[in-house]
């Protein structure tokens, strides 16, 4: 995934392995659409704004830095944190925080959306709370058989935070959808990439 001379290889393989979905002990059925999510238990979820719309989702990963996808690329942002519903206006517990700095993969490829990673720095840190904290990054892959938890506020939903239990994946599947050996490994490590 990453080689000795490529520290941004090192930092976003840590990052992913703890933020593309919190593991989750023992088993966890598959959610249809996911569940609402009870209120501010993802306290490191993120949510990008414009214009008052969300447009994408992130993870608080450091008080001063949030991890997104690329393809979600502006030139400012606003980031919603703390918030459970999109539709109240001032949530108790929740900061919009403004945030002109983003570093895309350097190797991301928007057509095949390969590497879509982007960290975003705020423009000034947050104080963690119950409501707003970083995620804890895991210092390794998750094994086989276990789930971990997605969430986000998605399309469809109707404005609260949901989440959906997906089971780890596996360097075969990365594999049978056509992944390089290379994307393959590193998408082993990605514990909620695939249903």
């Amino acid at each position: 995934m990453a080689t000795a001379g490529n520290p941004w290889g090192w930092f976003l393989g840590y990052l992913i392995l703890g933020v593309a979905g919190s593991l989750v002990s023992g088993s966890c059925s598959q959610i249809i659409n996911g569940e609402d999510c009870s209120p501010h238990s993802q306290p490191w979820q993120a949510a990008l704004v414009m214009e008052n719309e969300l447009f994408c989702s992130g993870v608080l990963v450091h008080p001063q830095w949030v991890l997104s996808a690329a393809h979600c690329f502006q030139n400012s942002y606003t980031i919603g944190l703390g918030l459970h519903s999109l539709e109240a206006d001032q949530e108790p517990g929740s900061q919009m925080v403004e945030a002109s700095l983003s570093v895309r993969h350097p190797e991301y490829n928007r057509p095949l959306l390969a590497n879509d990673l982007m960290l975003i720095k705020l423009d000034e840190s947050v104080s963690e709370s119950d409501t707003i904290r970083s995620i804890s990054i895991a210092s390794q892959c998750p094994t086989a058989g276990n789930s971990c938890l997605v969430s986000g506020w998605g399309l469809l939903a109707n404005g609260e935070l949901t989440g959906v239990c997906l089971p780890s994946s596996r360097r075969s599947s990365a594999q049978s959808r056509g992944l390089t050996q290379s994307s393959a490994s590193q998408a082993e490590c990605l514990p909620c990439c695939s249903a």
